[in-house]
């Protein structure tokens, strides 16, 4: 959340019976990871007050030269930094976690500020913050003191140099077995800014040309040359060494080579180390470097930092930009981080150099701290050219099903022809872990009656609105319902196992519900933000397995005023990373169903490549050979109209299929209706 404007109008809550400006309010169990503010005169915020689970005494309370000065315990360096070493910006990267609700109020008045803060992870337990927390290695970690190094101390080094002819492509290193590259480094400083961007590195692991990085060194690093110094715990450059530090898994082997695209032959010192630690397969992603240019950029559009779809973890990005003359008007963008396909964005910033946690053009100039910085500005050409880079390493931004991370070339993207070019760190799979998603329209009864929503009193109204980072040539149109005591929507059956990911779309007006089924029964859920303009607005809760009524649904009801409800949707949560398995094998012989009868099929094993075995009979994608015949809904498969002999055959990530035959056989004639039978068991053999 943020606030963007010289006047501290929008970027509250409104104020307590005591006065004091409430900048954030949110229900846990969640940890806030970083507070940046800057204003003409900080003193105007006044003393900040910290309320832990509804507590009357604040658990942390200064005033802004006491908390962003870095005098107040626990937050100090390198945990926080003032204006002079942020240039411009005041920020505070000390994890704070709260179990129940967090409410941060000041007494004076907030002009610019973010405050990024994440819920809690699948079945993550968090304790309210205290103080004495042990931050002893994330503070070894950020500190600006230590050298560049391994995160993970390798068990196999070497070292060596590689020399590339014109237009060929050298191997640095090469392995099969498992383990973790945790140490990659060139000495760079024979190079060039240009000659550096004609050399590419080219990484792959365990043969997934998919998830494989090709990018120049030039980018790999940050977009800055071997005269500049920039330490970041994961990538850098120190000493014309370029590294990168970030833990890079692999399960079968991997393959890291650079190729040269200049006309003369170059030779680039190299060392590595690996680890032969091993991550689970069945969770983790592929480390990958994307970068993505716009030359030039388009007017009404965003230039875009990273956009793909799948699962991952957005760990970093290094951003080059260059305007259209010698101004810096191009760093009035704001940013807009789009996850999971929703319009609604989970991160909207108040301008460029403050989503690099400076201030004001980067006020003090250049600087680089271990998870923030400007390290250079110049003047090319008569163009004005910045780098920056931001670090997510405190919290990663999660994607369960896509994202599209984009900033402004300025204020409103109306002066085209900058040069943007950014480099993305992330640990990525191909596969969502959002599986079978659902949308209830609300207008639609057909729609309600499938996702099983429902509701007590209440009436259709229809709300005309936009989502935060849209102009009002983009409105949206929702028939949706204003509810006055309760409603509840249908979970999916995988769900009920593993978890499921709701999504209330809204209208951004103070809410509160309550929860009142399964594991979330008197949990709130509320939405605190006075919406002077109408804005839609998007609520996301992952819910455990357990969450679910007796009736396989979950309810929310008002606690104090009406509702409304937009559209639902909900999906289940898929925990496995089903690219990483190489195999899925059956016991099953054949499915035997009579005409109207239905299998649930439960009886596949996948094999991911570390060896582990899980039950995936939920993720596979059952296609029958003619669906004239078979009718499949997720692993359940029904039997139409026809005797007849057929297949069906299951597809899993990158593993083989297989094909199952299936025996349709004739309804007896005193049998009426559709059955339910479970695959594996009396109806296959």
């Amino acid at each position: 959340m943020n606030n963007d404007g010289f006047i501290g109008l929008w970027g509250h809550y409104g104020r307590d019976e005591e006065g004091r400006q409430i900048i954030f309010d949110e229900q846990g169990p969640g940890i806030v990871t970083r507070i940046w503010a800057t204003a003409y005169n900080m003193s105007w915020l006044g003393r900040f007050q910290f309320f832990f689970d509804d507590e009357e005494t604040p658990r942390i309370e200064g005033n802004w030269d006491e908390l962003f000065g870095c005098k107040l315990e626990p937050f100090v360096e390198p945990f926080c930094y003032d204006n002079t070493k942020s240039s411009g910006g005041w920020i505070l990267l000390r994890p704070i976690p709260f179990e129940k609700r967090l409410v941060i109020k000041i007494t004076g008045k907030i002009f610019f500020w973010h405050v990024t803060w994440r819920r809690a992870m699948y079945d993550e337990q968090i304790s309210t913050f205290t103080g004495t927390e042990d931050c002893s290695k994330l503070a070894n970690i950020l500190s600006p003191e230590r050298q560049p190094a391994p995160l993970i101390e390798g068990d196999f080094k070497d070292f060596g140099t590689a020399v590339l002819e014109p237009n060929k492509s050298a191997a640095i290193a090469q392995a099969d077995g498992a383990g973790l590259v945790t140490w990659l480094a060139f000495d760079l400083n024979s190079f060039s800014k240009e000659s550096l961007d004609l050399i590419d590195l080219v990484m792959t692991f365990d043969d997934d040309s998919w998830e494989k990085t090709d990018i120049s060194l030039f980018a790999a690093f940050g977009y800055v040359t071997p005269d500049v110094k920039v330490w970041t715990p994961g990538v850098g450059m120190n000493g014309g060494v370029g590294y990168l530090a970030f833990p890079m898994p692999f399960w079968k082997n991997f393959s890291i080579a650079l190729r040269n695209r200049s006309s003369s032959t170059v030779e680039i010192p190299w060392w590595i180390e690996v680890s032969d630690k091993t991550v689970r397969a069945s969770r983790a992603g592929r480390f990958r470097i994307i970068e993505t240019i716009a030359d030039p950029t388009q007017m009404m559009v965003d230039a875009t930092l990273l956009q793909i779809s799948g699962r991952g973890n957005y760990v970093g990005l290094a951003l080059d930009m260059t305007g259209v003359t010698s101004l810096r008007s191009y760093l009035e963008g704001d940013e807009h981080f789009h996850v999971d396909d929703m319009p609604d964005p989970v991160i909207i910033g108040t301008g460029t150099e403050d989503f690099f946690s400076g201030g004001w053009y980067f006020q003090y100039g250049t600087f680089t701290l271990p998870t923030h910085g400007n390290p250079v500005h110049e003047i090319v050409d008569d163009r004005d050219r910045t780098v920056c880079y931001q670090h997510f390493l405190i919290m990663p931004i999660s994607f369960r099903d896509g994202i599209a991370a984009t900033i402004q070339h300025d204020s409103y993207n109306i002066d085209p022809g900058d040069r943007y070019r950014a480099a993305a760190y992330l640990y990525h799979a191909q596969s969502p872990s959002l599986a079978w998603r659902k949308i209830c329209r609300l207008n639609d009864e057909s729609s309600r009656m499938n996702c099983g929503y429902d509701y007590g009193r209440g009436h259709q109204q229809l709300e005309l609105g936009i989502f935060e980072d849209e102009g009002f040539w983009r409105t949206h149109s929702y028939k949706g319902l204003k509810v006055y005591d309760w409603s509840k929507i249908n979970l999916p059956d995988a769900g009920k196992q593993f978890g499921v990911w709701l999504l209330r779309t809204t209208v951004s007006d103070p809410t509160s519900l309550t929860f009142s089924s399964g594991a979330l029964e008197d949990i709130s859920w509320y939405d605190p933000f006075r919406n002077s303009f109408k804005r839609l607005h998007q609520q996301v809760r992952i819910l455990p397995p357990d969450a679910t009524s007796k009736e396989a649904s979950i309810i929310w009801h008002a606690t104090d005023s009406p509702y409304t409800d937009l559209e639902i949707e909900t999906a289940a949560m898929r925990l496995a990373n089903i690219d990483n398995i190489s195999t899925i094998e059956t016991k099953t012989d054949a499915i035997r169903l009579v005409v109207g009868e239905c299998a649930i099929f439960d009886d596949l094993t996948g094999t991911y490549i570390d060896g582990e075995k899980e039950d995936v009979g939920y993720w596979a994608y059952y296609m029958p050979e003619d669906e004239r015949y078979l009718r499949v809904e997720h692993n359940k498969i029904c039997a139409l109209e026809t005797p007849v002999e057929t297949s069906i055959t299951i597809l899993l990530g990158s593993a083989p299929s297989i094909t199952i035959p299936v025996i349709i056989e004739e309804k007896p004639p005193d049998d009426s209706g559709e059955h339910e039978a479970k695959a594996g068991g009396c109806s296959c053999q």
